[in-house]
């Protein structure tokens, strides 16, 4: 089994590994693959020509204060289910973080798909770094705030501004932004900013089931911005994700080199493609 880089010629394997172990609709990765496919940050174990797992490493910036650090978040993790517990993902992986730190990269990070996955992963090097918490409201009947379609690029001043008061947050650039708006707007998705008492806000947020999930939210959370959020796709309820000291464990990282910031409960981390 051979651990490298992945070529271009690779795609159409790579597609198929993905669709057998997510399930994704071929639309989906049409638009994954044409707008995020990079196949020198994209990680293969192969077993002659033959793909049998990978991963893929979507270029971020951790931020603490005025120091940058750039990271990679890895996304995608996937052995084909005829060549699993032989230890595959664990190869790559440590392949990955050789490269990487080969690389002069600061730091990769994930969120273990379910929470079994964050004991797996601390025994290969990572630790949690990010908590967030959940939460289900149902805003009920009244007043409402206007809302005002928007762009995830055009909100990246007030996205940087707000998480810098974090102690550290992952900075996604405008690329990964306007990438993150398509994903959005392909699962019926949209990007909305209200006014608040100094400024403005905004929210990400996409209809599921009998509710609004609401994948990024920055302001304050007015009852009457939720309300507006949720009548805006005829939703009883939303459903929000946010950073949070007192949160569950979300994301982990794996440091290539000393950082100088440690991160606290603070940390931020959004927008990942969970």
């Amino acid at each position: 089994m051979r651990y490298r880089a992945a070529d271009p010629s690779m795609e159409p394997q790579l597609r198929a590994l993905w669709n057998r172990v997510f399930g994704d609709p071929e639309a989906y990765l049409d638009l994954f693959f044409r707008r995020c496919f990079d196949p020198a940050e994209t990680m293969v174990a192969c077993e002659g020509d033959q793909v049998r797992a990978m991963l893929y490493l979507l270029p971020l910036t951790l931020r603490a204060g005025a120091q940058a650090f750039s990271a990679r978040y890895v996304y995608a993790v996937a052995t084909d289910p005829d060549f699993r517990s032989r230890g595959l993902s664990t190869a790559l992986l440590e392949e990955t973080h050789r490269a990487l730190a080969a690389r002069g990269i600061a730091a990769s990070v994930l969120v273990p798909a379910e929470p079994s996955l964050f004991a797996y992963y601390g025994a290969r090097g990572y630790a949690t770094a990010f908590w967030a918490e959940s939460r289900e409201i149902a805003p009920g009947e009244g007043e409402m705030i206007p809302l005002r379609e928007t762009s995830l690029a055009a909100q990246k001043p007030l996205r940087d501004a707000w998480f810098s008061r974090c102690a550290l947050y992952g900075e996604w650039d405008e690329n990964a932004l306007r990438y993150r708006e398509a994903e959005t707007a392909f699962l019926g998705g949209k990007v909305f900013s209200f006014p608040t008492e100094k400024s403005h806000g905004y929210a990400v947020c996409v209809p599921v089931s009998d509710a609004v999930r609401i994948t990024e939210f920055v302001g304050p959370a007015d009852t009457r911005v939720l309300r507006a959020l949720a009548a805006a796709f005829g939703k009883p309820r939303v459903c929000m994700r946010a950073p949070a000291e007192n949160g569950a464990p979300f994301a982990m990282l794996y440091p290539y080199r000393d950082l100088p910031v440690r991160p606290d409960r603070s940390a931020a981390l959004t927008l990942v493609l969970d």
